[in-house]
């Protein structure tokens, strides 16, 4: 997966990226995340928003998905819940990888979530130990889309998909 190059040039909602390779951790840096509105977004392609909750006390983790086509009808929503999740991180990435498998059937998608780690390092491609596997599924999942962008956007944009969590 590639960040389109030249990004002084580009709209927020034109930084997709694609399949052909992450970028490294010096490419794309945490200054690099941007927020785009909602408003902004690519009216002709899909949607996904997904959140994570945990609790700590428990390591109880809530996982919740919604995802719309282009004239914003809801296609399919749902949340699901683990126990043994290991933090609030792994709870966004689990998440995101069952709205992934829930979109498999779209040709392409933007996945909005308000988990700036979990964008910043699908985005760099920078691994981390604590959700390397689900990570991993993710990546599998991503050559699926085509195109496919994850874009960070603030928690009050993304109360739908909260409360599914």
């Amino acid at each position: 997966m590639r960040i389109k190059s030249d990004s002084s040039s580009l709209a927020p909602q034109d930084l997709w990226i694609k399949k052909s390779g992450y970028l490294s951790s010096h490419e794309f840096t945490q200054q690099s995340l941007v927020t785009v509105p909602v408003s902004k977004r690519l009216p002709s392609v899909p949607s996904c928003w997904i959140d994570g909750a945990w609790q700590e006390s428990s390591f109880a983790g809530g996982m919740g998905w919604i995802i719309k086509n282009s004239a914003e009808e809801v296609l399919c929503r749902g949340s699901s819940n683990r126990s043994h999740v290991s933090s609030a991180l792994m709870a966004e990435a689990l998440a995101m990888r069952e709205a992934l498998k829930k979109a498999q059937d779209l040709n392409s998608l933007q996945v909005f979530s308000n988990s700036q780690v979990l964008i910043s390092t699908l985005c760099s491609g920078v691994g981390m130990n604590e959700i390397a596997g689900v990570l991993q599924d993710i990546k599998i999942l991503s050559t699926l889309f085509c195109p496919l962008s994850f874009i960070f956007i603030p928690r009050t944009e993304n109360s739908q998909a909260d409360t599914l969590a």
